[in-house]
């Protein structure tokens, strides 16, 4: 028996903040971690953030999803320690356009 195709799916528009880091990332966010730590952990807090993390041997990105505008992304950016003090090389926002799984992030 087979399903009949999902004609309008629902899709969750959620917003992806990309992070490039400098050489030697793990040893020069040393000093900034705890703030950095606080100031994500405070954009999930309000529900702005839904998850974050690091990605690479040795580290060399990030990826944070946002339930926020790209206002509330960029907001984030300007005030993350890590991008402020110069770790962050680049970083781009794109719009994410979630058609499955999307439960986890409500």
């Amino acid at each position: 028996m087979s399903q009949a195709p999902v004609t309008n799916p629902k899709i969750v528009t959620l917003q992806l903040l990309k992070y490039s880091f400098c050489e030697d990332f793990v040893n020069k966010r040393m000093p900034f971690r705890d703030q950095h730590l606080l100031h994500i952990g405070t954009a999930c807090k309000n529900g702005v953030a839904k998850a974050g993390g690091a990605s690479g041997d040795p580290i060399t990105d990030g990826l944070i999803i946002f339930a926020g505008s790209k206002d509330d992304v960029q907001n984030f950016v300007d005030n993350d320690p890590y991008y402020l003090n110069g770790l962050v090389t680049q970083y781009s926002i794109e719009d994410w356009y979630v058609v499955s799984g999307y439960e986890i992030f409500e």
